[in-house]
């Protein structure tokens, strides 16, 4: 469509549907159509108050150094192309230049991305839907479908390597997270029995150990309960010579000189 402007008479081309344009010469506005502007005036007050109105980008105006052609340009590619002659005018060199860069890392990552192979495909045995694999198929050895979800296994020994190596990764967090419990609570209840040997005096963590002193108790874990009636802290050599001596009918944790006892 081509206004004439009131003013300057210059010749404006535009495609605004809301009745108004705007001359780049004189930089004023121009109603060509009184209803229609004023239907659009109504609608945008209406978006302003219901907070919906959203603003349209700045619009540039730019000048053909060729041809002379004047036009309007929200281009976010720091340039525009005139649509008289062809010819390219930049306006923001900065913005071009970063343009151009997210348009070859674009263009790179598409050439590096696997294509699918048409030869390789597979059918959901419940919806029916072709799927298609890259390369030698999933590392996992299995594919779910997109729309009904189903896990279709396309390489039996794949996917069996694949939950063992799962339930390994599993199992190997799971028992470190036990470890860590384990030697958090044992490292509370050696200082709650005094931290040491009862016999020998040793004091390290390491070499401590809990003796039960009833051989027929139902459960190991009564060091949990701190219960000092059935257990006794000692090291892993006093524990040794504890079990050799009663073996042969000596308590040697009771006795007055369990030191002056012979290992025989």
């Amino acid at each position: 469509m081509e206004i004439k402007c009131p003013i300057c008479q210059t010749i404006i081309e535009t495609k605004a549907n809301f009745g108004a344009t705007y001359c780049p010469k004189c930089e004023k506005s121009i109603v060509f159509d009184r209803n229609i502007f004023n239907e659009h005036q109504r609608k945008k007050y209406q978006a302003i108050k219901q907070g919906l109105w959203k603003h349209k980008p700045i619009t540039i105006v730019l000048t053909c150094p060729k041809c002379g052609y004047i036009w309007q340009s929200c281009s976010i590619k720091g340039a525009s192309r005139c649509s008289k002659c062809g010819n390219s005018v930049v306006y923001d060199a900065e913005k071009k230049r970063e343009y151009e860069r997210n348009y070859r890392r674009i263009k790179s990552a598409e050439k590096k991305r696997v294509k699918y192979d048409l030869s390789k495909k597979i059918i959901c045995p419940t919806c029916n839907r072709v799927i298609l694999l890259k390369g030698n198929g999933p590392i996992c050895g299995f594919v779910n479908c997109i729309k009904c979800h189903r896990k279709i296994i396309t390489d039996r020994a794949v996917y069996s390597k694949y939950r063992r190596d799962v339930r390994l990764k599993h199992l190997q967090e799971e028992n470190q997270r036990t470890r860590k419990f384990y030697l958090k609570a044992k490292l509370a209840a050696i200082q709650k029995f005094g931290g040491k040997c009862v016999l020998c005096g040793c004091s390290d963590a390491v070499v401590l150990v809990f003796h039960h002193r009833d051989r027929k108790r139902e459960s190991s874990m009564d060091w949990v309960k701190y219960d000092s009636s059935k257990l006794a802290l000692v090291c892993a050599n006093c524990h040794q010579r504890i079990h050799h001596y009663l073996d042969k009918g000596v308590d040697i944790l009771n006795s007055k000189e369990p030191s002056t006892l012979a290992v025989t």
